[in-house]
C-alpha cells in the first residue's frame, strides 16, 4: 500500500525570494536586499558591525554553500534605493534564514 507516501505544504515564497543580491558582477556577489512582506518592496539592509556570519546567512539562502566576505558601504555594489528594510543584525552564521537572525526592521512600528 501506499501508506507511508509523504507530502508537503510549502510556503509561497521560496528562500531565495526574501533576499536578492543586485548590482554584482554575477548572480554570487552584490548588494542585499530582503524583502518586506508588508509592503511587497524589496529594500537595503543598512547596518553597521555586517561581518561574514551574516553574509555566511545569507549565501547558504540563495543556495551557495559559503560566503567569501561581507562588505558594507556603498563603494562596491553603489547606492541601494531610498527604501530601507533592516538594520542592526546578529546572525552566528549557522542560521538557515537571516529572518532567524537578530534584527531591527524599519517596518514594523
Amino acid at each position: 500500500g501506499h501508506n507511508r507516501d509523504v507530502g508537503v505544504a510549502c510556503t509561497e515564497y521560496s528562500m531565495t525570494q526574501y533576499v536578492r543580491l543586485v548590482d554584482g558582477q554575477h548572480s554570487a556577489e552584490g548588494r542585499v536586499e530582503m524583502y518586506n512582506p508588508n509592503t511587497g518592496l524589496y529594500g537595503a539592509i543598512r547596518a553597521s558591525g555586517w561581518d561574514l556570519n551574516d553574509a555566511q546567512v545569507i549565501c547558504r539562502m540563495l543556495g551557495y554553500p559559503y560566503a567569501i566576505y561581507a562588505r558594507s558601504g556603498s563603494e562596491i555594489y553603489g547606492s541601494g534605493s531610498w527604501y530601507s528594510v533592516a538594520y542592526s543584525f546578529g546572525c552566528s552564521g549557522t542560521e538557515n534564514d537571516i529572518y532567524d537572525c537578530t534584527f531591527q526592521d524599519y517596518y514594523s512600528s
